[in-house]
């Protein structure tokens, strides 16, 4: 008996919900965290702190890339360069759960993007971010993300890393950033895990009242650490949706199930604005991500797989004769 697989439609690495790590151009040694590339490493290159020699970085839309660096003395910055075109929004989260805490070394962190003039500050974030190493263990709430800013012209971008003290020292922090030129809808109902609506991409999204919960999916069929930003104020207009991001257990039958990791920083801890919410983890590919808020409001998320180097693949259907 002859076996064929027919496979009705696979979509091959533009959804950003199967982002693959892009081939970093630079090897080298690991500089701490995780930094995986495909195939080789991703290490900020030394001497990047002026804006001038930062770590040159190519950034495919809808693919995403990590870099692993180190804030190692007092008083140093890392600068990236990122070219971009108008229209592309960036998403960055700057993971420092790594770091040790013990003075001169510091888990807080402040991420800024300029414009391509090298002056103009575009976004600052200190505190919306999330410290936890790729695992669902919080160790700060004092780590940096921005998610879903507009970039307005075509240019070089420079993405900057700092300690928030200029004293201290971040060793080491992995560095995620992503650019996106399409968004999807939300599909309701997607109020029960069921009802889960697939993470394809960046979504526009609603909470329509303070009960309103959204389940997306992150089961596609490529090992990784999913990365989720949540754009808490897409519209920028100083109103930011506080939103509450929960990854719960794909496969547990609870009609509610149980949060393996809950961030929700973008409240009062949150600093500055604009809203955001971030966070890097391992663990299981099937997974569910659960958004909820104190209040009605609209929110983008995005959802970056990052890790290992399989081609992502979502698959449709697959018929076995």
């Amino acid at each position: 008996m002859q076996h064929t697989r027919r496979v009705a439609r696979a979509l091959l690495g533009l959804a950003l919900a199967s982002f693959c790590l892009a081939d970093a151009g630079a090897g080298g040694p690991r500089a701490g965290g995780d930094g995986l590339a495909c195939p080789g490493t991703n290490v900020e290159i030394e001497p990047n702190d002026t804006p001038v020699s930062g770590t040159v970085l190519t950034l495919s839309p809808n693919l995403s890339r990590g870099i692993g660096g180190s804030i190692g003395s007092p008083g140093d910055v890392d600068y990236y360069r990122v070219q971009a075109t108008a229209g592309h929004r960036l998403w960055a989260s700057l993971d420092t759960g790594l770091s040790s805490e013990v003075p001169p070394f510091s888990r807080d962190s402040l991420l800024q993007v300029y414009a391509p003039d090298g002056t103009t500050l575009l976004e600052s974030d200190d505190d919306d971010g999330t410290a936890n190493g790729r695992d669902y263990t919080i160790e700060s709430g004092q780590a940096s993300v921005i998610g879903g800013l507009a970039l307005p012209t075509t240019g070089v971008y420079l993405v900057r890393v700092s300690a928030k003290s200029p004293a201290a020292q971040i060793a080491p922090y992995t560095l995620l950033l992503g650019l996106t030129s399409f968004m999807n809808p939300e599909q309701e109902p997607n109020d029960t895990p069921p009802n889960s609506q697939p993470g394809d991409g960046v979504i526009d999204a609603t909470l329509s009242s303070a009960s309103d919960v959204d389940y997306y999916n992150l089961n596609v069929l490529d090992a990784g650490h999913p990365f989720v930003v949540v754009d808490g104020d897409p519209e920028r207009d100083g109103t930011g949706t506080d939103t509450r991001v929960e990854w719960v257990d794909y496969w547990s039958p609870s009609p509610t199930p149980p949060a393996l990791m809950q961030v929700d920083s973008s409240g009062a801890a949150g600093a500055p604005a604009p809203a955001a919410e971030g966070a890097l983890v391992t663990g299981p590919t099937a997974q569910r991500v659960r958004i909820t808020g104190p209040a009605a409001g609209t929110y983008r998320v995005a959802v970056v797989w990052s890790g290992y180097c399989s081609v992502p693949v979502l698959l449709e259907k697959l018929d076995i004769e």
